[in-house]
């Protein structure tokens, strides 16, 4: 399966450390092999239609993304700091979603 990221989403990845890219890239090339089939821990559902796919270490990032047709659209990316995802992203996840669905 394959999958485009948004703008800001590559910007986002371009700005992230060395090791934290490298984990945000392996974690798409997951998502690009398994797609819909990629498990907890890796991916998880958190709305209708909206999935995150999670970069572990000591910094937590979330890549939030959706399935158009047979291809995974990566909408937004963040720094997690809380333990819900905060309303401000999944609104714009949601929105940026809309634009492309």
């Amino acid at each position: 399966m394959q999958y485009s990221l948004h703008p800001a989403v590559q910007k986002f990845i371009v700005n992230l450390s060395p090791e934290l890219q490298t984990k945000a890239m392996r974690q798409l090339s997951l998502l690009e092999k398994f797609g819909r089939l990629l498990p907890p821990p890796d991916s998880k559902k958190i709305s209708k239609g909206l999935f995150e796919l999670r970069v572990v270490g000591r910094v937590q990032v979330r890549l939030l993304y959706g399935f158009v047709g047979d291809m995974a659209v990566v909408v937004h990316a963040f720094v997690k700091k809380t333990q819900k995802i905060p309303r401000k992203d999944l609104e714009l996840a949601h929105k940026r979603f809309s634009e492309v669905a």
